[in-house]
């Protein structure tokens, strides 16, 4: 519930950073990785077009953390 919540709240605020982390968190603590790493490509594109920048260092720390690490 509390991601159909956030979403809501980007119908509102498309930019709402905090919005698209708490997303990624709730993702996250259900075992949806992949989905979560989604949602941050789609705000990772959304401030690319919008404001032709990047995320926040907060956030792109917590996609990278759910990235599989590739064994040497």
């Amino acid at each position: 519930q509390a991601i159909a919540i956030f979403w809501k709240g980007l119908d509102i605020e498309p930019l709402a950073e905090h919005f698209y982390l708490g997303i990624m968190q709730c993702q996250q603590a259900l075992g949806h990785p992949a989905e979560a790493l989604s949602t941050y490509e789609h705000y990772r594109q959304v401030m690319k077009d919008l404001l032709g920048t990047t995320p926040s260092p907060k956030i792109a720390a917590l996609a990278a953390s759910l990235r599989p690490v590739n064994p040497a």
